[in-house]
């Protein structure tokens, strides 16, 4: 069975269009483009991107969502973005300073309710961490906590899709298989989301997982993390493929 993304808000932003990468330009991937979002119980997310460039002497132009700023020798700028649901989104680094200019996404969640804050790094991308098949280990499904999983698939032709697969680490038995598709969006990778895998029921609760996600060829390269939720205070932590 296919199963397209389970996250309703997600489907009223997908289009269709894929960008280009720059002459003269390296692609990386932001797993979450910068911006802000209310939640449950008095919570806020705000998805910051630190850029920083090591260079000593000459300025990095960044672009970014079609504007192009030069970033200073030995500075750094924050970017913040609007209210958005939280989706993905290309960045182009010039290929020469790509090694020199460093990015580091960080979601800052707030609960007001409780008087809380954290902050959570996430994954930004190149293009070389883009594989067939991915492996996240250490996943638990706990009751008070909603764990997501993002598949983001590069460049994928239409009828792209991904798979994935829900394992007991003790057992190495396989759990549950889903099939997923993908939706695209402009001037960012393609995503596939199981928004909550507590979902999925009392089958993979309480215990170990390993989750496997694999793609359905070579010509569809796709990275995943996992993201497990207190829904209590908010925070989040992430897991990442090994």
């Amino acid at each position: 069975m296919k199963r397209a993304l389970v996250c309703i808000a997600l489907l009223l932003v997908g289009t269709t269009i894929l960008a280009e990468t720059p002459q003269g330009y390296e692609r990386f991937i932001l797993s979450i483009a910068p911006s802000y979002a209310w939640c449950a119980r008095f919570s806020r997310y705000d998805t910051r991107l630190h850029i920083y460039n090591e260079a000593a002497e000459q300025a990095a132009p960044i672009c970014y969502q079609g504007d192009c700023s030069p970033v200073a020798p030995r500075k750094l700028t924050t970017v913040e973005g609007p209210a958005a649901f939280p989706r993905p989104a290309y960045i182009y680094v010039p290929r020469d300073a790509a090694d020199r200019v460093h990015l580091s996404l960080m979601a800052e969640s707030t609960n007001y309710g409780m008087n809380d804050r954290a902050f959570t790094e996430l994954p930004v991308l190149r293009e070389r961490d883009f594989r067939r098949r991915l492996q996240l280990l250490g996943v638990r499904v706990d009751p008070g906590f909603r764990v997501t999983l993002r598949v983001y698939g590069l460049d994928v032709p239409d009828g792209a899709l991904a798979t994935m697969r829900v394992f007991d680490m003790e057992s190495d038995g396989l759990l549950y298989e889903q099939v997923y598709g993908f939706e695209r969006f402009d001037d960012a990778p393609s995503i596939a989301m199981e928004c909550d895998i507590r979902n999925i029921g009392w089958l993979v609760e309480n215990r170990n997982l390993r989750i496997e996600v694999e793609s359905s060829g070579d010509d569809v390269p796709i990275y995943a993390f996992v993201s497990t939720t207190d829904n209590a205070t908010q925070r989040f932590t992430v897991i990442t493929p090994k």
